[in-house]
């Protein structure tokens, strides 16, 4: 049996997997010995960066590791996630579950093959944290749901989550604890109930407030008659405990559910025909709107995301500072004009473009993209500065993905190997979307092999779908990423992604408060 070496943490006993820990600090376990000590941070792997760098008391020190679809992961929380990313978020949030909250993120750092860090747009998770301005911290290390597990799989099941956040440190105030999807039909509702109220007594007696969620419905009549008795007794027990507990409910059966339904399908466009399981964007859009009513209801206006003129980096004076600058402008207010417009066969450019940003197309279709000023801005809460108001209007017969970049290109003189960057910055969507697959935030960092990205509101898949025909505001928060040691270039872009390959496609949205940032060592 091959086995590998584990340096053990801080957070372990005198044993870990059975064995005593040695003077050394180091055992020798097997991929099956080390899968549930790396969920619950007892080890690391020798080797890794998270091994060799010392961490303050108040953070943790190992690597948070979990088991996803079969394959053992470790991520360093030093090099990623420090004392800054914690607090200036100001309320951490785990979530344990199923694919439905797994899906959400992607977290394969440097040195796998093609490294992302991203929040996909058919996560409702990645919505919810969309949608309440990023408020809610919810790394995506403390998204714990593992695919195709149950409550009762050993090692990775929803109970073992549940133990593995209450290990954490620093220690979440809420845990999201998704629905029992793939329980129904392996197992019977005193079962279920049995074990999923056990894991939400537990996160109370921790000192975690649970936030419940209810189970989706199927996207087509794919349920026997017991195995819809189960699903709707248990999604009653679910709303009923929480009440009873005074624990907040996301209703994501009561949202979805075709009311007229015989057999309890969901409304149409909900789930993704694909799987009939899985939400598709505008499920996931609904449910992450639906939580984000909850969250927001428990964040009241604790803290935004703002961006001052003068907040521009200086390696002596700012060392947090926006990095999209040049002299005394501050790229990222989205201010003046004078911004490149790339030509492109068939696009037809019009209107201004902020100072210190690139618009660029990939795309075939002929298509109008139009750039306009807000100034001042007509968002809530704001009394001044501006925003880039974009307009893209494809006509049919382009490409199935077309990407339309505001692109910034800082210099990066300003970054070390060993910085933590972050991206965020401020949208809103003001003309309902026509085939739209993404409107995303996408930090790029160029090597010369590996080229390493972090996205928020990613397309993970065709099969996801459009993006809601509706208008929405939020704030999009690229996850942090370290620049790596052959690191040669950093740019940040707010694209849009159109089908127009059957039929005409458009997007209008206003962006602002675009800021790059080194998360304080």
């Amino acid at each position: 049996m091959a086995t590998s070496e584990y340096q053990v943490t801080d957070l372990a006993g005198s044993f870990v997997a059975g064995m005593r820990v040695p003077d050394s600090g180091v055992l020798s376990l097997s991929h099956e010995q080390a899968s549930y000590p790396l969920i619950l941070g007892q080890i690391v792997l020798v080797g890794s960066p998270a091994a060799a760098i010392p961490s303050p008391a108040y953070l943790r020190t190992d690597l948070i590791g979990a088991k996803r679809n079969g394959i053992e992961r470790a991520i360093s929380v030093d090099t990623i996630l420090n004392a800054s990313a914690f607090a200036r978020a100001g309320l951490l949030i785990a979530a344990v579950g199923t694919s439905f909250e797994d899906g959400a993120s992607r977290d394969t750092p440097p040195p796998a093959t093609n490294p992302t860090r991203a929040f996909y747009n058919d996560g409702w998770l990645s919505w919810l944290r969309i949608l309440t301005n990023q408020r809610v911290n919810l790394p995506a290390e403390y998204v714990l749901g593992a695919s195709g597990t149950s409550w009762n799989t050993p090692d990775t099941g929803i109970t073992a989550q549940v133990d593995a956040v209450c290990r954490l440190y620093p220690k979440p105030t809420y845990c999201i604890v998704g629905g029992v999807p793939n329980d129904i039909g392996a197992r019977s509702f005193a079962d279920i109930r049995t074990d999923w109220t056990a894991g939400i007594e537990k996160l109370i007696a921790n000192g975690i407030t649970p936030v419940t969620v209810t189970t989706l419905p199927r996207g087509s009549a794919s349920l026997s008659a017991a195995q819809l008795g189960v699903l709707l007794q248990m999604n009653r027990h679910i709303v009923d405990y929480s009440r009873l507990r005074g624990i907040d409910v996301i209703d994501a059966w009561r949202l979805m559910a075709d009311q007229a339904s015989t057999s309890s399908n969901a409304l149409a466009g909900m789930i993704k025909t694909s799987d009939n399981l899985h939400p598709s964007t505008i499920g996931a859009f609904q449910w992450g709107k639906a939580a984000a009513a909850v969250f927001n209801r428990i964040l009241s206006d604790r803290w935004d995301h703002f961006l001052a003129a003068a907040d521009i980096f200086s390696a002596t004076t700012n060392k947090t500072g926006n990095l999209l600058f040049s002299g005394s402008a501050n790229y990222g207010l989205m201010a003046g004009t004078g911004g490149s417009q790339t030509a492109s066969t068939g696009l037809t450019h019009s209107g201004s473009l902020a100072a210190g940003v690139t618009a660029v197309r990939s795309g075939s279709s002929t298509c109008a993209w139009t750039h306009a000023k807000e100034n001042p801005r007509t968002d809530a809460g704001r009394s001044s500065g501006e925003r880039q108001v974009e307009t893209i209007a494809a006509n049919s017969g382009g490409g199935a993905d077309e990407v339309y970049n505001l692109r910034f290109s800082p210099a990066f003189a300003n970054f070390s190997p060993g910085d933590v960057v972050e991206a965020m910055c401020s949208i809103e969507v003001h003309q309902a979307p026509a085939r739209a697959t993404a409107l995303e935030l996408y930090l790029l960092e160029t090597r010369p092999a590996n080229s390493y990205t972090a996205i928020d509101g990613a397309l993970q898949s065709s099969l996801s779908g459009f993006l809601p025909a509706e208008t929405w505001s939020g704030v999009l928060r690229a996850p942090p990423i370290r620049i790596e040691d052959d690191a040669t270039a950093v740019a940040l872009n707010i694209r849009a992604r159109l089908d127009a390959s059957a039929a005409a496609a458009s997007i209008g949205f206003k962006v602002g408060d675009v800021s790059l940032r080194k998360l304080a060592a």
